[in-house]
């Protein structure tokens, strides 16, 4: 839980940071991760829970993506390592073991580009059960 609140808490303040000394170029809705929460509902222990966002780069620039951060070591997320291209949709698949899980769970990823450009946010939730 301590890890999760500074994980948010660094991302409200790079975010503001960023917003205050030369924000992006990029309005919101054409750099980000279409349907960016993602509730699986009830899952049951010893599963693994895969789900595939989809990024969306509406922009006129190719980009790259230099860094993506989890709350969570558990969350595993596979992103293209490759260019992306102007007004085009890459995949983002995310993996959550529920071994050792039991309750209500949320996790965050961020997506940081090369570039001054914003980061793009996914979550993942659900309640796992025995």
């Amino acid at each position: 839980m301590r890890h999760l609140v500074l994980f948010l808490f660094l991302i409200v303040a790079v975010d503001f940071c960023s917003a205050q000394g030369g924000a992006s170029s990029v309005r919101k809705n054409e750099l980000y991760i279409a349907d960016s929460l993602y509730n699986f509902g009830i899952a049951i222990n010893k599963k693994i829970i895969a789900h595939t966002y989809y990024l969306i780069n509406n922009t006129n620039d190719t980009l790259q993506i230099d860094t993506v951060n989890a709350s969570c070591d558990c969350l595993k997320i596979q992103y293209p390592k490759s260019l992306i291209l102007p007004k085009s949709r890459s995949n983002i698949v995310t993996q959550l073991p529920t071994k050792d899980k039991d309750g209500e769970i949320e996790y965050y990823f961020q997506v940081r580009f090369k570039g001054d450009y914003a980061p793009a946010h996914g979550i993942i939730k659900g309640t796992i059960k025995e």
